[in-house]
């Protein structure tokens, strides 16, 4: 998930390092790449990262899918973002590590990564992503 009119380019040699090590990386929008530029678009409770890790989850289940099906390991999830990303980030993990009706496991999450967090408004020149990062089985 991204904010401030951020762009999915800006984080790709990031996410493609983690790709190419073995996570599957999901990368959520809040509208949509390009409805997320502008107006400025911003969320800050962690809610979209934790629809990546539920459709994260879809996808590990889904019999169909045959490029994930039951490939996703979803007991060892890493939450990464930054600026207004790591202030999501940080909202998915504490509702993740508090809720006992949450999308996986507490034990599931085993990091959470926030590079510069920030709410958003604070700087509107901040870019921000969150990332759901699961290693491949």
């Amino acid at each position: 998930m991204h904010g401030i009119t951020a762009q999915i380019e800006m984080y790709l040699p990031n996410l493609m390092n983690y790709a190419s090590n073995g996570f599957v990386v999901v990368f959520p929008y809040i509208k949509g790449p390009k409805a997320d530029r502008l107006p400025i678009v911003t969320n800050t409770n962690g809610e979209f990262i934790l629809r990546g890790i539920a459709m994260a989850k879809i996808q590990n289940a889904n019999v169909t899918n045959k490029e994930l099906y039951n490939k996703i390991d979803m007991n060892s999830i890493v939450v990464a973002g930054h600026s207004m990303g790591a202030t999501c980030s940080i909202m998915a993990g504490a509702k993740l590590a508090t809720d006992d009706a949450a999308v996986v496991d507490k034990s599931a999450i085993k990091l959470v990564i926030t590079q510069h967090p920030g709410i958003c408004g604070v700087s509107l020149r901040s870019f921000v992503h969150c990332v759901c990062v699961c290693r491949l089985t």
